[in-house]
């Protein structure tokens, strides 16, 4: 059994984590080229960028799970985490059945370079759209970037549990 490239994509997400906008979609861009190029080329060496393609994905993916979590604070983080986990899940359904019926009509490689093209279009959307973002950390009461490692933000402790405000009239459990 092979290792997933996958998982030391994921262990670089320390390393983008100050990525802008931009870095995060260069990194959208090149996996789409990495995607798109395996996929067309017809040779088994094709995989290897198809492989790439995949851990760059993934390296985009935890990035993007950890911005959303550093911009939600209070009682609604984990159901809005939880919620974009479930669009996700059903988004990749919906590739299923694109490529399923897709399937009926042309070859997996030109499927697998046209499923390279959204990334290209979320690429370029990241690169006009709006200021570019922080890719970690916080930002503090000054505005400067806060080190990831700084703690909680002021006025939270480091237990989200005990920041929670009790539920109307009536008290917090201990």
């Amino acid at each position: 059994m092979m290792p997933s490239p996958r998982a030391p994509c994921g262990l670089l997400a320390a390393t983008g984590r100050g990525f802008t906008n931009r870095g995060l979609a260069g990194i959208l861009g090149a996996g789409a080229l990495a995607l798109g190029a395996g996929a067309i080329s017809g040779v088994a060496a094709g995989f290897v960028a198809i492989a790439v393609a995949f851990c760059l994905f993934q390296l985009a993916t935890v990035l993007a799970d950890a911005r959303l979590q550093d911009r939600i604070a209070g009682p609604a983080r984990a159901t809005v985490t939880s919620l974009a986990g479930l669009g996700t899940e059903v988004a990749g359904i919906g590739v299923y059945g694109v490529y399923a019926a897709a399937s009926t009509v042309t070859g997996h490689g030109v499927i697998f370079a046209a499923f390279a093209v959204p990334y290209v279009v979320i690429a370029s959307a990241l690169t006009m759209g709006g200021r570019p973002r922080s890719g970690g950390g916080r930002r503090s009461s000054g505005g400067e970037l806060a080190s990831p490692d700084s703690g909680p933000p002021a006025g939270r402790s480091a237990c989200c549990a005990a920041d929670a405000r009790p539920p109307e009239g009536g008290s917090r459990r201990r």
